[in-house]
């Protein structure tokens, strides 16, 4: 009789030691997911590369076309300006800025104004964003401040931003 009481012990023993080890590895696989995540958005977002790219194109803009830009930004229908194709519209050395662009390896340039709330509305709405562009948009802290900003996707599917005076 003692060796059927046995079985049964050591069957539920099993069971109960299984049900925690399963607990235990889904803790540590989302516990590790999460960690993952960060890992790869501190190397996609806000790189230093990206960083001293926008800040050259942040340079070159104030240099050409940016005070251009910024008239536009008075009228309300205007949320965005892409200015990745260098339009002569907005800068004189439209061929300059090309260049820059091809250099730097971007593959879109947007400029908006720098009040995060009214750009996450229309950037997750707009499908002129890319869906990674719109995570990207998602991610980056509020800014309590006026003035304009620079956006960038780089062709590696890397993304930077700054704030542009």
């Amino acid at each position: 009789m003692k060796k059927s009481d046995n079985r049964g012990f050591v069957l539920t023993e099993t069971l109960v030691v299984s049900t925690i080890v399963v607990a235990a590895l889904v803790f540590v696989f989302t516990q590790f997911r999460t960690v993952n995540r960060g890992y790869e958005r501190t190397f996609r977002y806000n790189t230093v590369e990206g960083m001293y790219a926008v800040d050259n194109l942040k340079s070159y803009l104030k240099w050409d076309g940016l005070e251009v830009l910024k008239l536009l930004f008075q009228e309300p229908s205007y949320q965005y300006i892409d200015i990745t194709a260098c339009p002569n519209v907005y800068m004189m050395n439209s061929n300059y800025c090309k260049q820059l662009i091809r250099t730097l390896d971007i593959k879109q340039v947007v400029l908006t104004r720098n009040q995060m709330d009214e750009v996450r509305s229309f950037v997750a709405d707009d499908d002129h964003f890319s869906e990674e562009m719109k995570l990207f948009v998602g991610n980056v802290s509020d800014v309590k401040s006026n003035g304009y900003r620079l956006w960038v996707e780089f062709q590696d599917r890397t993304f930077a931003t700054l704030r542009v005076d």
